[in-house]
């Protein structure tokens, strides 16, 4: 039997089971191909400036990170020092089909840091609140063990262009029947080289500041030129750099120098466009299959 006779005589609800999922695929990478396009276009719109000329407003610098402070954070699964870290920790749970030798991941843990960071570049040093930011890291890793907590602190460490998986992916599906864990971790570490592009401004970092608080900001960066934080008491008025108060903006954190981002970004609106025209190439096949 043909595969537009197996199509034509398929029930009505099987096949638009089958249109809706190569619908939702095709529309996921239209998504991420204009999210790339968005991002893509928004670093090709604003030059770095030195910290210390920095004024209140939409900005991109670029320096080297620095903890805050209170000092370095402690990535939890690798134990290493960081500036900035997020973790994902999954539990592996078996097919309910005894044929089927995989199986699923389920949520166990997660957590992204939100602690303020730092940018020192020559000209001086601004504080960074990481909420809210689309963050490129310095590394990545995925790794399994048999506990909640891994033995393994020291596993193999990706750059973002990358596969984290590599060469275990065959030991995923041979094992995702067994009762184990998967581990993620992205960390940025201290003297990083990093940019950030985000709105730089006054206020109490890690916290949203409403109208008021950014007419404060620009009033005082215009009678006082004052441009960088040197105090990162908690709950005190600094400067920082966060995310933007408009949504329009994106919000960047990246040790990626921002010309291979856009070479990234531009790959991925490449890619994410194929995918996209495949997709509806399909539907548009799977219709005329069934009515045609």
């Amino acid at each position: 039997m043909s595969l537009t006779q197996i199509v034509h005589d398929a029930p009505i609800g099987v096949f638009l089971v089958g249109i809706g999922i190569v619908g939702a695929m095709t529309g996921i990478c239209v998504y991420a191909g204009v999210r790339s396009w968005w991002q893509m276009r928004a670093l090709g719109s604003v030059a770095a400036v030195a910290i210390a000329k920095a004024r209140a407003g939409y900005v991109r610098v670029e320096g080297h990170a620095e903890p805050s402070d209170a000092g370095p954070l402690v990535a939890p699964l690798t134990h290493s020092p960081a500036c900035w870290y997020k973790i994902l920790v999954e539990d592996s749970q078996p097919s309910r089909s005894s044929s089927d030798n995989t199986g699923t991941w389920r949520h166990a843990r997660s957590e992204t840091s939100d602690r303020p960071f730092a940018v020192r570049d020559p000209s001086g040093r601004v504080l960074i609140d990481p909420y809210g930011a689309d963050v490129t890291p310095t590394d990545r890793s995925v790794w399994y063990g048999p506990a909640p907590e891994p033995d393994d602190r020291n596993p193999p460490r990706f750059t973002p262009g990358q596969n984290p998986k590599g060469d275990v992916i065959q030991f995923e599906w041979s094992g995702a029947g067994q009762h184990r864990f998967r581990y993620t971790e992205e960390r940025i570490y201290p003297n990083d080289p990093i940019f950030v592009q985000g709105e730089h401004r006054l206020g109490v970092v890690g916290e949203d500041d409403d109208d008021e608080g950014e007419d404060a900001a620009a009033t005082t960066d215009a009678e006082t030129g004052k441009t960088a934080a040197d105090d990162d008491a908690p709950g005190t008025q600094q400067w920082c750099i966060a995310k933007p108060s408009q949504r329009r903006l994106p919000y960047l954190i990246a040790t990626t120098s921002p010309q291979d981002m856009v070479n990234i970004h531009r790959y991925a609106i490449i890619a994410t466009g194929i995918f996209a025209a495949i997709g509806v190439a399909a539907i548009v096949q799977l219709f005329r299959m069934r009515f045609g």
